[in-house]
């Protein structure tokens, strides 16, 4: 049960992030530039994140597959991260 709430929870994540990333998209192809710029300042924090994480990641000595990206590009890339157990 808490394994399909996880899944559900990054699943409805993963689909805000992409409906935002389409709203950032369809207001520059559209002609209304200061509503994308406004979009996507207010993304730009969560994606400043996921760019240290996946550089967090590399210098792990992952590889950066399109898997990887493709998860930090929907920000969902710090629930990759493994648990530290002290």
């Amino acid at each position: 049960m808490h394994a399909r709430l996880l899944g559900l929870s990054a699943l409805l994540q993963a689909a805000e992030q992409s409906a935002r990333l389409y709203t950032v998209a369809y207001y520059f192809t559209t002609g209304r530039l200061l509503w994308g710029w406004l979009a996507l300042a207010v993304l730009l924090p969560g994606f400043l994140v996921q760019a240290l994480s996946y550089l967090w990641f590399r210098a792990d000595g992952h590889p950066g597959h399109c898997s990887l990206v493709m998860l930090h590009l929907l920000q969902l890339g710090v629930w990759k991260r493994p648990q530290i157990h002290l």
